[in-house]
């Protein structure tokens, strides 16, 4: 087969194959601020704040009075600076005549496969802010999750803690033909991801002449199944589902 250079010019110069800039990212916690069944995490937080933080009506105040009447009560997206994407791995051995059996002759083992090993938890770092989006939300939001459990329940039930969280992989559009253009090029769904760390932090003063960190917290989140999806393609080729199970 002859190599045919213009084929792969035209692949160079394809928008599908441009090299993406991996921070362009926006993270969508669903159900967060508002929800289809009108019960958001932010609703269940304040009505279990006297539970979750029994003589004290801070949650309730800080979450009812602050943040669903910020500028955030009308949107499902939340900018985070990080987050780490769980792999996928799975056990291989080899199956046959020992080296050390006499029976060995020279015959190789044989590959097989022991298993799909289980998730690991999804981390995202946030930002620390003047308004604690950690820990007004996010802390208390990891505490509900321990006390009631990750049953299965109603999605409008109080107790149930769990969303689907979203990361967005933004691109360039047209760049091939001068566009500026933002568009979404992958999508990765996290279903009935749950918060079940904040972690924990350092408050210090800089050395002189040296500048004082942005603080960050990590958090981590339990997951069921995850699913990537690919908006701009072809509707038979656009998702790629990981169900727990399989």
């Amino acid at each position: 087969m002859s190599l045919n250079l213009q084929q792969f010019y035209n692949t160079l110069t394809s928008d599908d194959f441009h090299i993406p800039v991996e921070a362009n990212f926006i993270i969508e916690i669903e159900n967060l601020f508002t929800s289809s069944n009108g019960n958001s995490i932010l609703n269940k937080l304040q009505n279990k704040s006297s539970e979750l933080n029994p003589g004290n009506n801070k949650i309730r105040t800080v979450v009812g009075n602050v943040w669903s009447e910020s500028l955030y009560k009308d949107t499902t997206l939340f900018f985070a600076n990080g987050v780490t994407i769980p792999g996928e791995t799975s056990t291989s051995g080899r199956v046959g005549m020992s080296a050390n059996s006499s029976l060995h002759g020279g015959l190789l083992s044989a590959p097989i496969l022991k298993g799909r090993k289980d998730f690991t938890d999804l981390s995202i770092n946030f930002f620390e802010t003047n308004l604690s989006f950690i820990d007004s939300v996010l802390r208390p939001w990891t505490v509900a999750v321990s006390q009631y459990g990750l049953f299965a329940r109603n999605t409008s039930s109080n107790q149930n803690f769990k969303t689907n969280i979203i990361i967005y992989f933004l691109s360039k559009t047209g760049a091939s033909t001068g566009s500026d253009g933002v568009d979404i090029r992958k999508k990765i769904t996290f279903k009935d991801a749950a918060p079940v760390s904040v972690g924990d932090y350092e408050v210090t003063y800089a050395s002189t002449g040296k500048s004082v960190d942005l603080r960050t917290a990590k958090t981590t989140w339990t997951y069921t199944t995850y699913e990537t999806d690919y908006p701009n393609m072809n509707a038979n080729a656009a998702a790629t589902v990981a169900p727990a199970g399989n």
